[in-house]
């Protein structure tokens, strides 16, 4: 689990979160990851316990298209994986399959990621308008006679 040692008196060379020293672009970007996560939570250090809790419910979405344009970008033109572990001694996020497709993702330079936090209520919310969507089209198409 990755957090704020910063009250660690110890002599190691790492860099935050426990990374080793340098700053290559891999680490300035799970440098990026992290803190985009740790203010999702409310910003501030983390207990190993919420660490874990929030990496429970973290996805990593990647636009398939590369070529469009961000604001031209719908849901359906990301594919979601789960964040399974972050490496932080290489500055690799580990992600998973999705449900939905299988296999692994693969990241390439210049590829738009979105990092996805997923929270109890919101998950409810989605859920419900989801419903509430289907339902909706459900009545459209028996009031149209199809």
């Amino acid at each position: 689990a990755m957090k704020d040692d910063s009250d660690d008196d110890s002599d190691d060379e790492g860099g935050e979160f426990g990374m080793p020293g340098g700053d290559g672009p891999e680490l300035q970007a799970v440098y990026a990851v992290v803190e985009l996560m740790e203010a999702a939570m409310g910003g501030g250090a983390m207990s190993d316990r919420e660490w874990e809790a929030l990496m429970s419910s973290a996805a990593v979405a990647i636009a398939a298209d590369g070529s469009k344009k961000a604001s031209e970008l719908g849901p359906e033109d990301w594919a979601v994986y789960p964040l399974e572990e972050i490496l932080d001694d290489y500055g690799v996020l580990v992600l998973g399959e999705p449900p939905e497709v299988g296999g692994r993702a693969e990241v390439r330079p210049g590829d738009r990621l979105r990092l996805l936090v997923r929270d109890a209520e919101g998950a409810r919310q989605d859920l419900r308008d989801a419903l509430l969507a289907a339902k909706r089209r459900d009545l459209g198409a028996m009031v149209a006679g199809r």
